[in-house]
């Protein structure tokens, strides 16, 4: 992904994800692979949204530049390592 399309990547879907936390979209070293991080306020936050971007004309763009073997989606609970 090329930096023009990284930044379009990342302004269009500010635009419906408005309800997340936190989010990380890292790569390795040659960009081949590449993780997206999001964290949700609960599991019902994070359901909803993905079914909001199932609609969105940039997240279709961006979801058909993948296989979809490739893809893992997990939903992760974290754990407090603070003592």
């Amino acid at each position: 992904m090329n930096e023009e399309d990284e930044e379009s990547f990342k302004m269009k879907n500010e635009q419906y994800v408005m309800e997340l936390v936190e989010r990380q979209l890292l790569h390795t070293s040659d960009e081949t692979q590449w993780t997206d991080i999001v964290y949700w306020s609960d599991m019902q936050m994070a359901v909803a949204a993905m079914e909001k971007l199932k609609s969105v004309p940039a997240f279709q763009t961006f979801a058909s530049m993948i296989d979809s073997k490739d893809i893992h989606l997990l939903h992760l609970i974290p754990v407090n390592l603070e003592t």
